[in-house]
């Protein structure tokens, strides 16, 4: 985990506040790309990343029983 970590700190991912795309610059979906590879390697599944940026994933449960569906949102 502090692997992870360490990785995704050293990623370059400021915004551009003057940029008129989504997301603002190319290092954010550099970011985003990264992320999303180690959601699909740890398990994760129906990993999608759209062009705006937006990455969406799945941690199955791991029981028979049905549970609740919980939602989690993080800006990258």
């Amino acid at each position: 985990m502090i692997e992870r970590f360490m990785k995704y700190v050293k990623c370059w991912s400021t915004s551009d506040e003057n940029s008129e795309s989504v997301p603002s610059t190319s290092r954010q979906m550099d970011f985003a790309r990264i992320v999303r590879d180690d959601l699909k390697e740890i398990g994760f599944e129906d990993v999608t990343l759209d062009e705006n940026g937006y990455l969406f994933a799945t941690l199955p449960a791991n029981t028979t029983e049905k549970p609740p569906t919980i939602g989690f949102i993080a800006h990258l």
